[in-house]
């Protein structure tokens, strides 16, 4: 039986190590290229981002350059905005749905993603925890979401994107050392 690493065990040379931070304003989206290597297996992305209109924030793996459009990402989503809790799931679809944004930079919406194994040519999985506040007593909508892509394939980056209109705002992308 292998027994769980305690925290005061995982030592200095573990934790996360800064990639890549990048700034946008006024895009249609937004490419990262080069992050995801052999270097680590695990990736968390912090992502601040608002938009021209109230709408969903879509992502895409890259390799090479060049997005993949393909029918093999499929998301699962559990949604809480107001009083109301919702459930909904995609599949076969060509772009992985990971949250809603506003249309406010007073009214911002922020990402914690975690890409598990995007480099290794086996399933790339994600999971994403997203706040947006949209102004107002019921404005806070909390969504977490779990997304795989389906396909054995390696990956080097990710491009995400509004679902209309244009997206301005920031991506910080770390490691997970292990």
């Amino acid at each position: 039986m292998t027994k769980a690493r305690d925290l005061a065990d995982l030592g200095p040379n573990t934790g996360l190590v800064h990639i890549n931070t990048t700034s946008f304003s006024a895009v249609a989206s937004q490419s990262i290229n080069d992050v995801f290597s052999s270097s680590f297996k695990n990736y968390r992305v912090f992502l601040t981002v608002y938009g021209t209109s109230e709408t969903s924030i879509e992502f895409r793996l890259r390799a090479s350059g060049s997005d993949n459009t393909s029918t093999n990402y499929n998301r699962q989503r559990l949604r809480g905005f107001g009083t109301s809790v919702t459930a909904a799931r995609n599949t076969n679809s060509n772009t992985w749905e990971l949250g809603g944004i506003s249309n406010s930079s007073n009214y911002r919406s922020c990402k914690d993603i975690i890409f598990f194994s995007p480099y290794q040519s086996i399933n790339t999985m994600a999971i994403c925890s997203s706040i947006s506040y949209f102004g107002g007593a019921n404005g806070i909508e909390v969504r977490n979401h779990t997304a795989v892509h389906k396909v054995n394939s390696s990956y080097d980056g990710f491009t995400f994107f509004p679902g209309t209109g244009n997206i301005t705002g920031e991506v910080i992308i770390f490691g997970i050392k292990e």
